[in-house]
């Protein structure tokens, strides 16, 4: 488990004023559950962007992610104590493209 992704992107969610949800479960439709580190809520697809610390963790069920109406992708764990850029989060977010609805798309989009 990305225990330490987790914790960027708390500190991102509080930066950016961006929602996320860590860990978070979704319900494939076999009924098969997949634990995702992460979910950033409104930016790169419907139902959100799940990020994975791990591309094994999905990548067998990447197709069935997307028929629910989620984005994925897989993030390098950062080492204990790690810093990242704000402004390379803030690309990031703008490629995966804001799908919230429009009245709170964050101002430094």
């Amino acid at each position: 488990m990305g225990e330490n992704l987790q914790k960027k992107w708390i500190t991102i969610s509080e930066k950016l004023d961006v929602k996320i949800k860590t860990p978070y479960a979704i319900q494939l439709k076999d009924g098969l559950k997949i634990e995702a580190d992460v979910l950033l809520e409104n930016f790169g697809a419907k139902e959100g962007m799940l990020l994975f610390s791990s591309y094994g963790a999905f990548k067998q069920y990447a197709e069935n992610i997307t028929e629910l109406g989620y984005g994925y992708s897989t993030m390098s764990e950062p080492e204990d104590g790690a810093s990242f850029v704000i402004e390379d989060i803030i690309d990031v977010l703008k490629d995966w493209t804001w799908t919230g609805p429009e009245g709170k798309r964050p101002k430094w989009m």
